[in-house]
């Protein structure tokens, strides 16, 4: 990926992505030893760091490279500047360890900080741009699904640039446990029932009509998934604005059924493609 990263930005990204989840990775080993009390380090820095480079340069990274390819092709949204794009994931590349050596090393904090809330409010407000833009009039579930992972990431940015010091649970609710995921989800129907397709292709003998991916993942079941998170996601906000047993539980048990909702969605997709499959496979 990095020996094409300058031909293509969906190669760059990719690759920055892959060598930030090794670092990530490396940075939880120091971690565990330090847990261990093998090595004695600024504990709370060195998590600082590792997740701001998983978030970074190895979820959002990932997420942006992806982007330029499927937001048009399953949103009808433009694919984003290359010049802002190429930007954004310099940015991360070279900001995000000098920003964390500046945490590690002399304790300054505002760099990583500063860059995480740009990279965040960029991302997001930059999709949100481009999905104003799609061609399509009837937007699927997928768009509804970064929309609001869109939004998620917009509000929990503004609410650590505004309190820097304070409502740290809620930010990290509409970043981690909402917005990331929306965006995550959204892709997984997408691949899935591409996956399937994929699948019947290889299996079944040429100049077959196969069904499309819009028939192994209706548009019907995929609002389900969509409304079933978004349900979750309203009940995740409100737990964290208002905390108590009962919110954390009510929340917890509608995240719990919107991943049941899921994975009968997911299911219902590997069964039309056994099935069809089952009566078509001629090799």
């Amino acid at each position: 990926m990095l020996a094409r990263a300058r031909n293509s930005l969906l190669h760059a990204g990719i690759g920055l992505a892959l060598t930030s989840a090794l670092a990530t990775a490396a940075l939880g080993l120091v971690l565990v030893g330090a847990m261990a009390g093998h090595v004695t380090i600024p504990v709370m820095r060195w998590t600082d760091v590792h997740a701001a480079t998983g978030l970074l340069g190895w979820v959002m990274a990932l997420l942006v490279a992806v982007a330029r390819v499927v937001m048009p092709m399953f949103q009808g949204a433009p694919a984003a500047p290359a010049a802002a794009q190429a930007g954004w994931l310099m940015t991360v590349a070279i900001g995000l360890p000098l920003a964390g050596l500046a945490w590690l090393n002399g304790g300054v904090g505002g760099p990583l900080r500063a860059l995480v809330v740009a990279a965040v409010l960029s991302l997001a407000g930059m999709g949100l741009w481009l999905q104003s833009r799609s061609r399509k009039s009837v937007p699927g579930a997928l768009a509804g699904f970064w929309r609001i992972g869109f939004c998620a990431l917009v509000a929990g940015g503004a609410l650590v640039l505004a309190l820097p010091d304070g409502r740290g649970p809620l930010a990290g609710v509409l970043v981690l446990a909402i917005g990331l995921p929306m965006l995550v989800l959204g892709m997984l129907l997408e691949i899935a029932a591409f996956l399937g397709w994929i699948e019947l292709h290889r299996r079944c003998g040429r100049g077959l009509q196969l069904p499309g991916v819009q028939l192994l993942l209706p548009p019907s079941r995929r609002r389900w998934v969509l409304r079933a998170f978004a349900l979750a996601s309203a009940a995740l906000l409100l737990s964290a604005l208002w905390p108590g047993a009962i919110g954390s539980r009510l929340a917890g048990a509608l995240l719990l059924s919107a991943n049941g909702v899921l994975a009968w969605s997911l299911a219902g997709t590997r069964r039309g493609v056994r099935e069809f499959a089952a009566v078509h496979t001629t090799r």
